[in-house]
C-alpha cells in the first residue's frame, strides 16, 4: 500500500539522518545517553540494572518489620507478665479490705471511747483553770465561795444537814454556823460501783455554776457593779473558756447554794450573787462516739 511504501522509504533515510546527527555532536565526550533500543527493551534493562537494589530495599523492610514485631512481642509478654502479677496481688488485697474497713471503724469507735474518760480526767485541770480565770477577772471585793460543775450543782438540791459541834456548843456558837464551811453534800445512801462502766454514759461539762458575796464601795454605780464586770470580761476575753456567762438568779438556785449564801451573808454584811459559767468548747461531742 501508499502507507507502507511512504514508511519504507522513511524508515530507510533514518539511519542516515542518525549518523548525520551524531556528526554534529561534541566529539570530546565518551558516551551519550542514547539509545536505539526499543523502549520495552530499554525498562526491561533498568529493571535489571535495579533490580539488586530492590532485592536489598525489600530484604532491609522485612528485617525491620520482624525486628519490630519481635520487639513488640517480648515488650508486651513482659508487661502482660508484670499485669498478671498486680492482679494476682489485686486479687489477694481485695479479700482484706472488708477486714480492714471494719479494724478501721473498730479503731475509730474505740478511740472515740477514750475521748469521754480523757475529758474525766482532764477535768481537774479544766476546774483550776477556771478558778484561776475567776480570780484574775474577780474584783477584790468579791469573794467566791461555792463553784461546782452543773451535775454536782443540781444533785445538792436540798439545804444540807446540821452538823453539832459539843466544843462549839459550849462556846455558846449556834450549830447552823458550824456546817456554813462544808461546800460539799454527804449522801447518806450510795450505790455500789457497776462493774462495767460505759463511756455512753459520760456527759461532757457543758459549764460551771459559781455563788459568792460582793460589796461594791461605789453605791451610784450598783451593789451588783462588780459581778457585772466580771461577766463582761470573761465573754469578751479571748482567752477565756467561757462564753455567754451570765448572772445566776435565785429562782435557779438550789436551796444548798441558797443556804450557804444566807449563811455567809448572815456573818458579813454583803450582797449574794450567782454566776452560770457556759464553757466556750464542750470537752467532747457525745453524739460523735455513739456507735452506728
Amino acid at each position: 500500500t501508499v502507507t507502507y511504501q511512504t514508511d519504507v522509504e522513511v524508515a530507510v533515510l533514518l539511519p542516515v539522518a542518525y549518523g548525520l546527527a551524531l556528526q554534529g555532536v561534541d566529539r570530546k565526550r565518551t558516551s551519550y545517553p542514547l539509545s536505539l533500543a526499543p523502549p520495552d527493551v530499554r525498562t526491561m534493562a533498568i529493571r535489571r540494572q535495579n533490580y539488586p537494589l530492590l532485592a536489598a530495599s525489600s530484604f532491609i523492610v522485612t528485617l525491620l518489620l520482624i525486628s519490630g514485631l519481635i520487639v513488640n512481642y517480648v515488650t508486651l509478654s513482659l508487661k502482660e507478665t508484670s499485669l498478671r502479677e498486680e492482679l494476682r496481688e489485686l486479687t489477694q488485697c481485695e479479700d482484706f479490705i472488708p477486714r480492714i474497713e471494719r479494724i478501721r471503724r473498730d479503731l475509730k469507735y474505740f478511740n472515740a471511747m477514750f475521748v469521754p474518760f480523757v475529758a474525766r480526767a482532764n477535768r481537774n485541770h479544766a476546774f483550776v483553770e477556771s478558778m484561776y480565770q475567776l480570780g484574775e477577772t474577780q474584783s477584790q471585793h468579791d469573794w467566791l465561795v461555792y463553784l461546782a460543775d452543773a451535775d454536782v450543782y443540781n444533785s445538792n438540791s436540798d439545804r444540807p444537814e446540821e452538823v453539832e459541834d459539843e466544843e462549839a456548843a459550849e462556846d455558846g456558837a449556834p450549830p447552823a454556823k458550824q456546817s456554813m464551811f462544808a461546800m460539799i453534800k454527804k449522801k447518806e445512801e450510795v450505790e455500789p460501783p457497776s462493774e462495767h462502766f460505759l463511756a455512753t454514759v459520760v456527759n461532757p461539762w457543758k459549764g460551771l455554776k459559781a455563788s459568792g458575796l460582793t460589796y461594791n464601795p461605789d453605791i451610784g454605780k450598783g451593789v451588783m457593779h462588780n459581778v457585772e464586770t466580771t461577766l463582761e470580761e470573761l465573754n469578751t476575753n479571748a482567752d477565756s473558756i467561757f462564753a455567754g456567762a451570765d448572772a445566776l438568779a435565785r429562782d435557779n438556785t438550789t436551796e444548798f447554794d441558797i443556804d450557804i449564801r444566807d449563811r455567809w451573808a448572815s456573818r458579813f454584811a454583803m450582797q449574794d450573787f450567782g454566776m452560770d459559767l457556759p464553757f466556750k468548747q464542750l470537752e467532747f461531742d457525745p453524739e460523735k462516739f455513739k456507735k452506728k
